[in-house]
């Protein structure tokens, strides 16, 4: 069987030729190491033409979860959020054009219209636990994986398409998709994974360095590399951390600062260099995210001698950033109480 690749480090996702079927849907199968991400997994076609009438769904709140884990709309679609929990709910989001949708009980409803392409997380301020996306296309054409891996795209016209994996922990070297092309003639079963035209340009050091993104995202960032092997001490990239509430990530200008002379033979030095030669900004693949109600200051914990691993774990040797502790309000409250600090 033909598989779409997708990886990134040690990730992989794979997804598994489907068959069109005679009534021009898609299905398929993808699978996932490590295989507890699966179900985060969404399959859908890139820019397909056409107009669609605007439609409402539903997300409930049930049982201190959002129900479906997963939603798929198309742009311009509303979403109305229900509240049939026995307690108050808040919906909020911190992508695209971010929204808060405010406090509600039991019984009442919000709705939310959603005008932009993307990946949409559904966070509650009151219940920080509590995980979901709104996955807006382009097109209709996209469907969430089933627990074995299974998913069903329905009603695709007939054409070339690209075919694609959207997953928030699988990233792969474009950013979180990898795309085959697909050919779907109407009424037949024949769907063609053209791999060779499906691999994004990339830059990536051979010895695992970094892996860059055409759009300049580090999705890879070697810390080890650059903390434990060539002593930088992390005030050199995160310098407001000792000063302020964030703590801040290297400008382009800083990594540049090095670069004009160490490893500038590197692919990725070489993709830093031609950012900096077009003034396009260098970004990097978030790690950790608090919830909007949480404050967090690196100052005041490093002024009392946190070390830096007690949260993020051992960055020092790590090739590839990984989210290894879950920073919930009871991870703070047994630091604080270990530590006799104070919990008002």
């Amino acid at each position: 069987m033909t598989k779409l690749i997708a990886a990134a480090a040690a990730l992989l996702v794979c997804a598994h030729a489907a068959r069109a079927a005679g009534d021009g849907s898609i299905s398929g199968k993808v699978s996932a190491i490590p295989e507890k991400y699966l179900k985060d997994s969404v399959v859908y076609l890139k820019q397909v033409p056409g107009t669609w009438a605007p439609k409402t769904h539903t997300i409930d709140q049930k049982g201190m979860e959002f129900r479906p884990h997963i939603l798929t709309v198309t742009v311009g679609d509303s979403v109305k959020f229900l509240n049939n929990d026995g307690v108050d709910h808040n919906v909020y989001t911190p992508d695209g054009e971010a929204y808060n949708l405010g406090l509600f009980a039991k019984g009442q409803s919000r709705d939310h219209q959603f005008a932009k392409p993307g990946v949409y997380t559904q966070l509650c301020s009151v219940h920080p636990e509590m995980l979901s996306y709104v996955f807006v296309g382009q097109n209709p054409y996209a469907a969430a994986v089933g627990k074995d891996g299974s998913y069903r795209i329905e009603n695709v016209p007939p054409g070339t398409y690209q075919l694609a994996v959207w997953n928030p922990k699988l990233k792969t070297p474009d950013g979180r998709i990898r795309a085959g092309e697909m050919s779907l003639g109407a009424g037949t079963a024949v769907l063609v994974l053209a791999l060779a035209s499906c691999a994004p340009a990339q830059a990536s050091d051979p010895d695992g360095g970094a892996v860059i993104a055409p759009d300049g995202t580090f999705t890879k960032f070697n810390h080890k590399v650059h903390v434990t092997e060539n002593l930088i001490g992390c005030g050199t990239c995160h310098p407001y951390a000792r000063h302020s509430a964030v703590a801040g990530l290297a400008s382009l200008a800083t990594c540049m600062g090095c670069h004009k002379f160490a490893g500038k033979e590197k692919p990725a030095i070489k993709a830093i260099q031609a950012l900096a030669e077009e003034g396009k900004p260098l970004e990097f693949a978030r790690v950790f995210r608090q919830p909007d109600h949480v404050y967090f200051s690196h100052e005041r914990h490093l002024a009392r001698a946190v070390q830096c691993a007690e949260c993020h774990g051992d960055v020092a040797h790590m090739a590839n950033d990984v989210r290894i502790k879950d920073m919930h309000m009871g991870f703070c409250i047994d630091c604080h109480n270990a530590r006799q600090a104070n919990v008002d």
